[in-house]
């Protein structure tokens, strides 16, 4: 098993924090609660979602981080949606 941790998401779209959505991530597991209050997870991208991420991620790799929809509720400025309609 291999261990990854990102501060920039590994995915496609317009600039940092791109590939939040849940819809993107499978294994998804709580593991606590940031300073601020959101939820951070570890969880894996999703093999048939390879098409809306960078070549370079590794659909077997564990990640950690936080959900876009759960931001949402926190700060919903701070997300935007892609072109495919997922948020970031």
């Amino acid at each position: 098993m291999s261990l990854s941790v990102y501060f920039r998401s590994p995915t496609v779209g317009s600039g940092d924090g791109d590939g939040s959505d849940i819809r993107l991530k499978e294994d998804i597991r709580r593991l606590g609660k940031s300073p601020s209050g959101l939820p951070v997870y570890s969880f894996k991208y999703r093999e048939d979602m390879k098409e809306h991420l960078r070549d370079s991620v590794d659909t077997h790799t564990i990640y950690f981080g936080v959900m876009a929809q759960d931001l949402l509720e926190l700060a919903p400025d701070a997300v935007g949606v892609d072109p495919s309609g997922y948020y970031n």
